[in-house]
């Protein structure tokens, strides 16, 4: 029995499934973009202030590029906003950078680490589906049950002090309630990282 093969075939399925599901209600309106600086000023007054200050997190303008992400309420009428760090166009795991904007756009504070000097070739030679079977034959040896929680994405991803571009894959156990993290090399199609997490009540 070929077993890559039916994991491929599984995948396969699942990202159909996943683009099916996402683009099958062509009548729902989406919700006002709550990260974007035009719409926002919360997020414009965030996105103005990491801009500008770069180089004091060791970024390179044109480089590394900030963009915000999440916005989350916070004490005293103030909220947090979240940046992802992307290089070249992919966006670079393990960077959290979190902006406190108060009720009268004041930059409050700042928290979070970046990844500092990327350094990584954005080419891919190894096909998602491919790494993808990697990934899943992985995590069905660990739970009975699995599915991909969105589609793939490529990632810029910091191991051992070298920059890997990889695949990311999320899936998820329901018979468990346990996730599994997992990045795979798009150069040579190695298992580079993973991280199994559990759904705590």
């Amino acid at each position: 029995m070929n077993f890559s093969k039916i994991i491929s075939a599984f995948l396969t399925v699942l990202v159909v499934g996943l683009v099916a599901s996402c683009s099958s209600d062509k009548s729902s309106i989406p919700p006002p973009c709550t990260t974007c600086p035009e719409e926002n000023p919360v997020v414009a007054a965030a996105a103005t202030y990491v801009n500008q200050h770069l180089a004091d997190y060791d970024l390179r303008a044109g480089v590394d590029v900030m963009e915000p992400a999440r916005v989350v309420d916070g004490a005293d009428s103030s909220h947090n906003v979240g940046f992802n760090q992307y290089y070249h166009g992919v966006r670079v795991y393990h960077s959290y950078l979190t902006v406190n904007v108060g009720s009268d756009l004041e930059i409050l504070s700042t928290l979070g680490a970046v990844v500092v000097g990327v350094d990584a070739d954005t080419r891919y030679q190894i096909a998602s589906s491919v790494a993808g079977a990697t990934a899943a034959n992985s995590f069905l040896g660990f739970f009975s049950d699995g599915a991909l929680t969105k589609a793939a994405e490529l990632a810029i991803l910091r191991h051992d002090d070298a920059d890997y571009l990889s695949w990311y894959f999320q899936f998820y156990s329901g018979s468990v309630q346990a996730y599994g993290d997992y990045f795979i090399d798009a150069k040579n199609g190695e298992l580079i990282e993973y991280h199994i997490s559990h759904v705590i009540y």
